[in-house]
């Protein structure tokens, strides 16, 4: 069981808190009406590296992502052990195990972001400098800064479903593209599907315009950035989560999983 709860709480660290929400404007519900053609990329001028920065934490904010880590970590983390039949006798007969294993997991939460996010930033924001135009970029930040942007990003961190992470991980499985497209279509579409319809008319034209469609075409190099730092935990979180898991294993059963005999 040991081995499964690391296993799971590194998955369950798949917040695709900016992709869902990047997905209400890049993957809009309605087809929309044809625009003018994107301008050539040797016509555009290019974000600044500050600019692009900007813009990547502008919609996928650390806080936000880490309180939704925390919120699937309470809701799902034991229902995952769980559903491994080699977990349930353990669970049963330690009554305290599932929190203490929770807790041990919370408590790596600000490593992992920390190096998440030194690895995830620097070169997102790279793929935005190479890809969209500064005026693209711009917009962009200016929206998921506004109060509609906020919200959007509220909603698609409240309505994350952790359940096909958690399958992946009990079959021993990476993360794919097709988990992280669907979690993040999900989180995109409850987010739109939240919005007043006025607020959905202003979704919808964004989307549809120059700025929308650029982010649209670099969803795919982000999603395969996030999937590989998600299948890849950095090494203070995996060294960190084991211990915290060893340690709370031995607190509440006596035993530690990791000790070498």
């Amino acid at each position: 069981m040991s081995g499964l709860a690391v296993k799971l709480s590194s998955c369950m660290m798949l917040m695709a808190v900016g992709l869902g929400a990047g997905q209400a404007i890049a993957a809009p519900p309605t087809t929309p009406r044809a625009t003018a053609v994107l301008p050539s990329a040797a016509t555009l001028e290019r974000p600044s590296e500050a600019e692009a920065l900007a813009f990547v934490q502008a919609y996928s904010p650390s806080h936000l992502r880490r309180a939704a880590e925390l919120a699937l970590l309470e809701k799902s983390f034991v229902a995952g052990l769980r559903r491994d039949p080699s977990a349930v006798d353990l669970l049963e007969a330690f009554p305290a195990l599932g929190g203490a294993l929770t807790a041990a997991m919370a408590s790596q939460i600000d490593v992992y972001m920390i190096e998440y996010d030194e690895r995830f930033f620097p070169r997102a924001s790279a793929v935005v400098q190479q890809s969209m135009s500064r005026s693209d970029v711009a917009t962009l930040t200016a929206f998921y800064v506004s109060p509609l942007g906020r919200k959007i990003l509220e909603t698609a961190a409240q309505k994350l479903d952790g359940s096909e992470v958690i399958d992946r991980a009990l079959a021993g499985k990476e993360i794919d593209a097709g988990v992280a497209k669907r979690q993040a279509l999900r989180a995109g579409l409850a987010s739109v599907g939240a919005l007043s319809s006025e607020e959905r008319v202003e979704v919808l034209a964004l989307a549809s315009s120059p700025a929308g469609r650029s982010f649209r075409t670099i969803m795919p190099q982000l999603t395969a950035l996030q999937l590989e730092l998600t299948n890849n935990p950095g090494p203070r979180f995996s060294a960190g989560s084991k211990h915290a898991m060893g340690a709370a294993f031995k607190r509440v059963t006596g035993v530690d999983p990791f000790a070498k005999n």
